[in-house]
C-alpha cells in the first residue's frame, strides 16, 4: 500500500465519525478496509489485502491520534497469515468464543500533572456462534470475518463480552494491556 495515499484513505474513514464500523471483506485485488475505531482523541483502521491464490492475506493497522482538528499518525503494524479472514466455530478456537489476537500499545507519554497516558488497540476474534460483542456495554460491530477492534485510552480495560442470537452471555474478557 502506498503509505501517503493510505494515511489520507484513514483521515477520511476516520472523519465519518467516532465509535466503531466493520466492513465485509471478499476476495479480490488491493487493500480492503476492515474495521474503523474512533474512541475520544484516538482511532485506529485496518486493511487486509488477500492474495490472488487465495492461501494467505496481509493485514496492516495504522494507529492514529487527534492533535487540535488534525488526526496525526502514530504508527501501526503490519503481519501476514494463512487462508481467509473468517469467523470459525468456538472449538476451532480452543473452545473460546472471544480470542484475543494482538494487543499493542500504541503511544505512552507522561504528562506533568497527569502522569502516564496510554492508547491501547486489542483485535479480538469472536467465534461463529457470537452474535453480539460489547466493551463495557458499548456493541461493538462483528462483520463476518470475525476481527472486532477494541480501543481504549486509558489504564484500565475494557470487559468485552460475547453473546449468542438468545442473549445468553457466552464468554467475557477483559485483555491483558502489553507493558
Amino acid at each position: 500500500m502506498d503509505y501517503e495515499e493510505t494515511a489520507l484513505r484513514c483521515r477520511r474513514m476516520i472523519a465519518d465519525g467516532p465509535g466503531y464500523a466493520a466492513f465485509p471483506v471478499t476476495p479480490g485485488p488491493g487493500p480492503q478496509p476492515v474495521y474503523r475505531a474512533v474512541v475520544d482523541d484516538a482511532a485506529a483502521v485496518e486493511f487486509v489485502e488477500i492474495s490472488s491464490d487465495l492461501d494467505s492475506h496481509s493485514v496492516e493497522t495504522f494507529v492514529f491520534q487527534r492533535v487540535g482538528d488534525t488526526w496525526v499518525l502514530l504508527g501501526g503494524d503490519a503481519c501476514r497469515d494463512a487462508g481467509l479472514p473468517q469467523r470459525v466455530p468456538a472449538a476451532e478456537q480452543g473452545g473460546e468464543h472471544l480470542a484475543v489476537c494482538r494487543t499493542t500499545l500504541v503511544r505512552k507519554r507522561r504528562a506533568p500533572l497527569l502522569g502516564a497516558r496510554h492508547i491501547v488497540l486489542a483485535e479480538v476474534h469472536a467465534s461463529l456462534e457470537t452474535h453480539a460483542v460489547t466493551a463495557d456495554g458499548v456493541p461493538l460491530p462483528l462483520a463476518a470475518h470475525g476481527c472486532v477492534p477494541v480501543l481504549w485510552t486509558g489504564r484500565r480495560p475494557p470487559l468485552i463480552e460475547a453473546r449468542d442470537a438468545s442473549g445468553a452471555l457466552l464468554a467475557s474478557l477483559r485483555p491483558a494491556p502489553p507493558r
